[in-house]
């Protein structure tokens, strides 16, 4: 291939932005892949990492690697998402009238990459013909930032201080590069480690938030925003995606962190009509990367898991440039876990029959060991209905074990420890005599009494294999309460809490679960229970919760099944 470095590339504000451009040895005129990133763009072509550069360009692709503004060769200043929607618009139209470029520019990229994507497609250059959004984050206030009104701390502050440190250092400030790289976990090894968790349960967290000032203050100005109900203003699914008028191939995973974003933005595009929208869902983790690969967590998914993402996008994107016609590209391909195999639809989520199943109380205090009990049998006035109750202490949080998380051990990984402590709740069904089908989303309610101004409930839909192994399947959280309206003087408050979705098959002989607790740390901030913002509380205190079960007050999980339902869920608890 013939390369290019640091080219220059005006922008609409006079500041210069620098691209390296990759094209093929070949002639005639070729289509362009734009790639736009804050990661140095010299990294796709080292020869660790499985770049777009070396797979498209020999196929007949110009591509074209970007430092975004305020990140390595590019002038200006960094500010996240800020600045991208019309830089990627400038970008687009001068990649399209580079030497040897036939016009037409298309873009794909993983996470950061993938939603700059989203935000210049709302604005509908007239060269971009297509985009391939991987694992992006799509909305500052509900995926990514924050999720349910909590903070997605092992994500935010792990890549907020990754960013604070590279931003330190190109301005020649190395003595606070060093002191940002003290509030994380001493993982060298780890380009983006989390918090360390004295630093992560610091209270006032403000105190920890005051180290980025100087350096970013996007960090707080960003937390800020995403905690505001109107905040996220240029990176909104339901803002952005209605106004893309090309066709989109989005690029998710069930183990993901911002899995909930592509699936609206799914929803958003498919509602609209105005392009073909198209998604996949694997089995992975956060962010594909472009190598074949099925192991998340603890589970590999075998060889079937192992998805070509780059010759997908070819066959998507070559229609559309001019490079000759392909096999049309599902609507939707998703993976199903457990039978571990991929299916096709022509929409998302497939037809399915929505089954509650209600979290019935064992008796007696929480101490270890599986709470109740689950199946699909409504409580009744002559039933028991004993409350379970439980403390929530801010200090000792649930910690995080696998799940859909990002910087700390993520995907499906055995959560039988966490069951043993008395601020964990999981409610059993009896073992499966035939597999369980859930495909699509899942949604929990969760019914509380508390003494506390504010709570969290988390909710996590757990696959209990026979040996006991206890693996998450998918999960999600709510906070609701503050100083000014405590929860305490409202009585009984019902938590809807939206665990995105999966498709997932439930072996026979294993049994469905549902865990319930008030924490997960580090993936999510702890709620110190006064109704402050997390920031300025400087006292976090104890709760006390009580989870109902009764007619009156049914906690429940709702699952899209496909498919009959066992009799032991439907059979009366005792």
């Amino acid at each position: 291939m013939r390369v290019e470095r640091n080219v220059e590339v005006p922008m609409r504000d006079g500041t210069i932005l620098r691209a390296d451009i990759f094209r093929p040895l070949s002639d005639g005129p070729c289509p362009v892949i734009l790639l736009r990133l804050p990661y140095d763009k010299s990294v796709l072509t080292e020869p660790w990492f499985p770049s777009e550069v070396r797979y498209f360009v020999p196929r007949g692709y110009i591509c074209v690697a970007q430092d975004v503004r305020g990140t390595y060769t590019s002038e200006g200043t960094f500010h996240p998402f800020r600045d991208e929607t019309p830089d990627t618009v400038d970008t687009i139209e001068w990649a399209a009238g580079i030497e040897g470029s036939n016009g037409k520019v298309v873009m794909t990229g993983q996470s950061y990459l993938g939603s700059v994507q989203v935000q210049a497609a709302a604005e509908k250059p007239a060269p971009l013909v297509a985009i391939s959004p991987v694992s992006p984050l799509l909305d500052f206030t509900d995926n990514g930032f924050r999720r349910g009104g909590a903070v997605e701390s092992s994500f935010y502050f792990a890549w907020a201080t990754n960013m604070a440190i590279r931003e330190a250092r190109r301005h020649g400030r190395e003595e606070a590069a060093t002191a940002l790289a003290t509030l994380t976990e001493d993982r060298p090894v780890d380009a983006f480690p989390p918090l360390s968790r004295s630093n992560g349960l610091h209270a006032p967290f403000d105190e920890v938030l005051q180290q980025y000032d100087a350096v970013a203050p996007w960090v707080r100005q960003l937390l800020d925003e995403a905690g505001r109900p109107e905040g996220g203003g240029y990176l909104s699914t339901r803002r952005l995606v209605p106004n893309i008028s090309v066709p989109s191939l989005y690029v998710t995973s069930w183990y993901d962190a911002f899995l909930g974003g592509s699936l609206n933005a799914y929803a958003e595009g498919t509602s609209t009509g105005a392009a073909p929208t198209h998604l996949v869902i694997g089995p992975w983790e956060h962010a594909h990367y472009g190598a074949p690969q099925s192991i998340a967590g603890e589970i590999d998914f075998g060889p079937t898991a192992e998805l070509d993402l780059f010759a997908l996008l070819e066959q998507f994107f070559a229609p559309l440039t001019g490079l000759g016609p392909r096999e049309p590209v599902p609507g939707v391909r998703y993976f199903t876990m457990g039978i571990n195999e991929w299916r096709s639809a022509d929409a998302w989520p497939p037809a399915s029959t929505p089954v509650r199943l209600f979290l019935h109380s064992a008796g007696g205090p929480v101490t270890s060991g599986p709470t109740g009990t689950l199946d699909a049998i409504a409580p009744t006035d002559g039933a028991s209905t004993a409350a379970d109750e439980w403390t929530h202490e801010p200090k000792a949080p649930v910690p995080s074990t696998g799940g859909q998380t990002w910087a700390i051990p993520a995907g499906p990984r055995d959560q039988s420890a966490l069951v043993e402590r008395a601020d964990v709740l999981a409610f059993d069904s009896e073992p499966l005599p035939s597999a369980v089908e859930v495909t699509g989303a899942v949604r929990a309610k969760a019914w509380l009494e508390t003494d506390a101004a504010s709570a969290d409930v988390i909710a996590a839909l757990v696959d209990i294999h026979p040996d006991g192994r206890r693996y998450p399947v998918t999960q999600g959280i709510l906070r609701l309460g503050t100083e000014s309206e405590p929860l305490h003087e409202k009585g009984p408050i019902a938590f809807d809490i939206d665990l995105w979705a999966t498709s997932h098959v439930f072996l026979a002989g294993h049994r469905i679960s549902v865990q319930i607790a008030s924490s997960d740390f580090p993936h999510w901030d702890v709620n110190p229970s006064d109704g402050k913002p997390w920031p300025t509380s400087s006292a976090p205190e104890p709760a006390h919760h009580r989870l109902l079960h009764d007619a009156a007050h049914p906690s429940a999980i709702t699952l899209p099944t496909i498919g009959p339902l066992p009799t032991p869920l439907s059979h009366t608890h005792p």
